[in-house]
C-alpha cells in the first residue's frame, strides 16, 4: 500500500487483489514495482535451487544475467476480467532471454482457468514457419511490449493449452517455447506467478 497508503489492507490477500486494484492505472503502478524484483527481494536460497536443477538437468544455471546485470525475478499478476497478460511469444526473440532457462511458479489463485498457456512442441518450430510482428509493435490495452507478438505458426492459428501445475510444483521451459496470452477466465479470483530466469552457462 505504498504506492496508495489510503487504502485499508486489513481483508486483503492475494487472490482478491482485484478487488483492492481495480483501476488499469493504478494497477500499473503496482506492475512497475513488481516487473523488476531481484533475488535479494525473497528470503529463498536461490544458489542453492540453481545447484540443484542443474544437477537434475545435467546443465549448468546460474542466477546472475550478464547483460542486465542483475539477477532477474517477476510477480505476474492477471486479474479477472482484465487483459492483464503479454502477446503469445517466444523469450529468446531478446537478446538477455536466449540462454535461458524459465521457471514458471504459481503462488495464487493459479488453475486451469488461469495458468499460463503454451504452444505444446513449439520450441522446435523453425523460425520460418512462424507469423509475428515487428519488435515493440505488440500493444495489449494500451501496453507495448518489447518481444514481437507471435500470430500464428505453419500449423494454423495457435492452440494454446494450459499446464496447471499443483502449488509446490513449477513449469520449466525454454526461452523458444511460444507462451502467453494468460488471460485469468476466473471470475473472482486473481491469479498471481512468480518468474525466474536462470542463465545456462
Amino acid at each position: 500500500s505504498g504506492i496508495k497508503p489510503e487504502i485499508d489492507l486489513r481483508d486483503f490477500s492475494l487472490e482478491h487483489y482485484h478487488n483492492f486494484v481495480a483501476d488499469d492505472s493504478f494497477h500499473q503502478k503496482v506492475i512497475e514495482q513488481s516487473r523488476n524484483l531481484e533475488i535479494s527481494d525473497f528470503k529463498f536460497d536461490l544458489d542453492k535451487l540453481t545447484s540443484f536443477l542443474g544437477q537434475q538437468l545435467g546443465i549448468k544455471l546460474s542466477a546472475y544475467i550478464p547483460e542486465l546485470n542483475k539477477t532477474h525475478v517477476q510477480l505476474r499478476i492477471s486479474r479477472p476480467n482484465h487483459l492483464d497478460i503479454n502477446p503469445p511469444h517466444r523469450d529468446g526473440y531478446l537478446s538477455y532471454w536466449k540462454d535461458i532457462l524459465n521457471l514458471w511458479i504459481p503462488i495464487a489463485g493459479c488453475d486451469s482457468k488461469s495458468s499460463l498457456p503454451v504452444l505444446q512442441g513449439s520450441h522446435l518450430h523453425n523460425e520460418n514457419t512462424i507469423v509475428r510482428t515487428a519488435s515493440k509493435s505488440a500493444k495489449i490495452n494500451g501496453n507495448i511490449y518489447h518481444v514481437p507478438c507471435i500470430l500464428k505458426t505453419k500449423d494454423g492459428t495457435l492452440k494454446l493449452r494450459r499446464p496447471n501445475p499443483k502449488y509446490g510444483e513449477a513449469l520449466i521451459f525454454t526461452p523458444f517455447l511460444i507462451h502467453g496470452a494468460a488471460v485469468n477466465l476466473n471470475t473472482d479470483s486473481t491469479r498471481m506467478s512468480l518468474e525466474l530466469r536462470l542463465r545456462i552457462t
